[in-house]
């Protein structure tokens, strides 16, 4: 199969750079491989565009953000993907049921299964996994690139201002109201790092005590309604906000105030662990 790993050499706390030999030595044993490493976000965009159009196999190499970014650069795909994870928590690893230590993932790649999962469409934005906006969330992209390399406890300690922090989000959905302190769209049963028995194309709306519903919801890996916390299916609803700045698979990002979500779903073939 002709295949290109596309890498993002600066993201978590590997050095990227240091595994190129063995990932393509390794990939090479049953693929014709190409090894790119992109210089900026243009250039990555750039790259996985121009591989939709070349390649049978994309690997893509690096974080959440840079998965994201990759999986909207895609112009009519049609072939395979893969995913070396890379970054601080890796959503999108755990998702795919792939490692972070590379010769695992590497591993995955030569003997996995395939697997179809769907990417959620907003306008023309392709959500991997989540999509949120309150409380603690905006952590996810103000914590600086070389704290990130510290690990995902940084995010604990960047987390502890918002504690004191007030957060009033007004949502609307299908014209019933809801006060939140954190609002989530969930395309994904892995999110906060953590993997949940059930968390698919819902939107979670926590409107009461958010860490202690955060830290429930990850001890108890369920996400459900409760006296705290909305759980509602997302399909074929409207959704209306009065805030606009969001985190989208843990990019920043400005969206419009109102959108539906009437069941757009792209589908891709991904190189997942058995």
């Amino acid at each position: 199969m002709k295949l290109i790993v596309i890498c993002n050499p600066g993201c978590g706390k590997q050095k990227l750079s240091k595994h190129k030999d063995l990932i393509v030595s390794t990939l090479s044993e049953k693929h014709d491989v190409t090894y790119v490493e992109s210089k900026s976000l243009e250039d990555l965009k750039a790259l996985v565009s121009d591989a939709s159009k070349e390649y049978e196999c994309i690997v893509i190499c690096g974080g959440d953000g840079t998965f994201h970014h990759c999986m909207n650069s895609l112009r009519d795909f049609k072939g395979y993907l893969g995913y070396i994870p890379a970054g601080t928590s890796c959503d999108m690893g755990k998702n795919l049921n792939t490692s972070k230590n590379v010769k695992k993932a590497l591993k995955v790649i030569l003997n996995g299964t395939t697997k179809k999962r769907k990417s959620l469409h907003i306008n023309d934005l392709k959500v991997s996994y989540v999509l949120a906006s309150g409380k603690f969330v905006a952590t996810s992209y103000q914590t600086g690139r070389k704290l990130k390399k510290l690990g995902k406890f940084v995010y604990l300690f960047k987390c502890i201002p918002e504690i004191f922090r007030r957060y009033k989000l007004n949502v609307k959905i299908d014209g019933t109201p809801y006060r939140a302190k954190i609002v989530c769209i969930l395309n994904s049963r892995c999110v906060f790092g953590c993997t949940f028995r059930h968390c698919d194309n819902e939107v979670l709306i926590i409107r009461k005590h958010p860490l202690l519903t955060m830290v429930r919801i990850l001890l108890t890996k369920k996400v459900k309604t409760t006296k705290w916390m909305d759980v509602i299916s997302l399909d074929g609803k409207k959704l209306e906000f009065d805030f606009d700045t969001w985190s989208v698979d843990g990019e920043k990002m400005i969206l419009p105030k109102e959108f539906e979500c009437n069941g757009v779903y792209e589908e891709f073939d991904f190189i997942v662990g058995k």
